[in-house]
Formats: structure tokens, C-alpha cells, sequence
């Protein structure tokens, strides 16, 4: 559970510099920088968040 907390925290550090970038319109490279964090954020959030689902609900159909 650490781990999801971690990459949540992460997820929203990510989106949080993404809206920072984006409104930042002089600093298109760090946008694109930005952008691609957020999006690689998510994935592994995501990804995440389906193993932690899975695992809850196939071990309790191993008991």
C-alpha cells in the first residue's frame, strides 16, 4: 500500500507541474517535459491501482 501512496503522491506532484508549465507560456520545452511526466504518472498509477484491485479480489477467491 506504501507503494500506491508514493505513486499517487507522485501522480499529483506530476499534474500539478504539468498545470504549472502550461500556463507558463514561455517555457514550451518544459511543457512538453512536463506533459510526458504526467502521462508516464498515470500509467504507472493506473497500473498500479489494477494490480492492488486484482490482488484483493483473486486472494480471496484462493481462501
Amino acid at each position: 500500500m506504501k507503494h500506491l501512496s508514493e505513486l499517487r503522491k507522485r501522480l499529483q506532484e506530476a499534474e500539478s507541474a504539468y498545470v504549472s508549465a502550461k500556463t507558463s507560456l514561455d517555457n514550451s520545452l518544459e511543457y512538453i517535459v512536463c506533459k510526458e511526466e504526467l502521462k508516464i504518472a498515470r500509467y504507472n498509477y493506473a497500473l498500479a491501482c489494477r494490480d492492488y484491485v486484482e490482488e484483493i479480489l483473486f486472494s480471496e477467491e484462493a481462501v
